[in-house]
């Protein structure tokens, strides 16, 4: 099983909903892996119920201080994930968390 990690931390209903064909796309292509979606608060009652995620982890981002930014790395490097997909490139942030987090064995994309 391919264990999905699927960053994208905008804060927009829109933009969440344009990122189902993309998830529906992974599934398929990855047909027995579990997705996790990677996500600011606001959306989460939206993507809870998206059919195409198995787990959401929110990134409250309450401070940007560097203690903060790693303990919320080592909480995702836990998951052990295999690849790590970020939608929302334009975000450091939001490309740095998977990169300080991925382990020999992951595989990385940038979209």
């Amino acid at each position: 099983m391919q264990k999905i990690l699927v960053c994208h931390t905008g804060a927009w209903i829109g933009d969440m909903v344009l990122l189902t064909p993309t998830l529906r796309a992974l599934k398929h292509t990855y047909v027995k892996s579990y997705l996790t979606l990677l996500m600011r608060p606001f959306v989460t009652n939206l993507m809870n119920n998206n059919p195409y995620v198995d787990r959401c982890i929110i990134d409250k981002k309450q401070s940007s201080n560097y203690k903060s930014l790693m303990r919320f790395v080592r909480k995702i490097r836990n998951y052990s994930f295999d690849i790590a997909v970020v939608l929302h490139p334009t975000s450091y942030r939001n490309a740095l968390i998977p990169y300080l987090s991925k382990d020999s064995n992951s595989h990385w994309f940038k979209l």
